[in-house]
């Protein structure tokens, strides 16, 4: 249901163009509530990069929205990342991960997936790992509050991974 519709004309910056002008709309809309709560969350979050050593390790930022505590699957994939169907070189050989709350304290850790893990990933649309990678991956209830995922390479080793945190159904 549409309740507004705003638009406005809004002159650019001289230096840019005196003749530029920028139009802006705002759709104001009413969600009707059991749409609001199956798509009020961010489900995944996902991010590649590069993994240094020392202060130039992957580090990913993540919030525990107010409510409630929530179960989360974080994944730290380098050595999977090599293989059909992502073919990425110079990968992370062995990524190691490292949940920090915002005090700095360590509440999750993990260096070589287990299978165990494989049941929670396939319940939140995640690839699947290879048995006995080197990927790292972990489930863990979080109180709210904000956190980091960090990850760095067993051995001060290098190369491309990805850190990914599901929201846990």
């Amino acid at each position: 249901m549409l309740n507004s519709l705003t638009a406005r004309l809004l002159p650019v910056s001289p230096r840019f163009s005196r003749s530029l002008l920028v139009l802006i709309v705002v759709l104001f809309t009413r969600v009707p509530p059991a749409v609001a709560a199956q798509t009020d969350r961010l489900a995944d979050l996902s991010t590649r990069g590069q993994v240094g050593t020392n202060s130039n390790i992957m580090i990913t930022g993540f919030v525990v929205q107010a409510g409630g505590s929530k179960q989360v699957l974080v994944r730290a994939v380098g050595p999977t990342l090599a293989m059909a169907p992502f073919n990425l070189g110079g990968t992370l050989p062995d990524p190691t991960l490292s949940v920090y709350n915002s005090s700095g304290v360590l509440v999750a850790s993990n260096d070589n997936w287990s299978g165990t893990n494989a049941a929670a990933m396939a319940g939140v649309g995640a690839f699947a790992l290879p048995a006995n990678s080197k990927d790292a991956a972990l489930v863990a209830t979080l109180a709210p509050g904000n956190y980091t995922a960090q990850v760095s390479g067993v051995g001060a080793t290098t190369g491309v991974a990805l850190v990914e945190v599901y929201e846990m159904p």
